[in-house]
């Protein structure tokens, strides 16, 4: 079975050589009649790759179909499998926590719970224009504060009025 360029390419010969035949000679009527058959030939050959190649279209599509509803489905579960595994690590941090547990070791893994990173704690409404200039990431007419480099600082002992340090929430860490 021919390429379809192939047979494009045929079919340009057959109309390039009709061009020339006098549908009046009797001699050039017998060509021209057989070229009009090959030009037959060629469409129903093409007719047919295009009936298979719009089979295989459709079967592909039903296939992708397939697989995006198998998709969604796999993302579903994951999403599932995600929000248990959320839950059931919080169930077990609060647990250790409420119960002074510092760590267990188990058969698959160890669990610990740590003091969480010291961070500065901005109140809402703080002026961070009393800020010194080097802890402030100016943008235009906003003040935003340099948390990282004003919790640095408050560990070292510079004392910065209205800021204090916090320790965040106890982390758990599975390793």
């Amino acid at each position: 079975m021919a390429y379809i360029h192939e047979l494009k390419d045929d079919q340009q010969k057959i109309v390039d050589e009709l061009f020339f035949l006098d549908p009046n000679d009797e001699q050039d009527k017998e060509q021209i009649d057989l070229l009009y058959s090959k030009l037959a030939n060629i469409t129903g050959s093409v007719e047919h790759k295009l009936e298979f190649l719009v089979g295989i279209l459709c079967e592909v599509e039903a296939n992708e179909s397939a697989r995006k509803d198998l998709l969604d489905k796999a993302q579903k579960r994951h999403k599932t499998a995600t929000n248990a595994a959320e839950r059931i690590r919080k169930l077990i941090r609060e647990t250790m926590i409420e119960f002074n547990i510092k760590k267990i070791s188990g058969d698959y893994a160890d669990v610990r719970i740590q003091d969480g990173r010291e961070i500065v704690f901005i109140p809402e409404g703080y002026d961070c224009k009393k800020l010194p200039e080097y802890y402030v990431k100016y943008e235009p007419e906003t003040y935003t504060p340099k948390k990282r480099e004003l919790t640095k600082a408050l560990k070292e002992g510079l004392l910065i009025e209205g800021l204090e340090l916090i320790r965040g929430e106890k982390v758990m860490v599975v390793s």
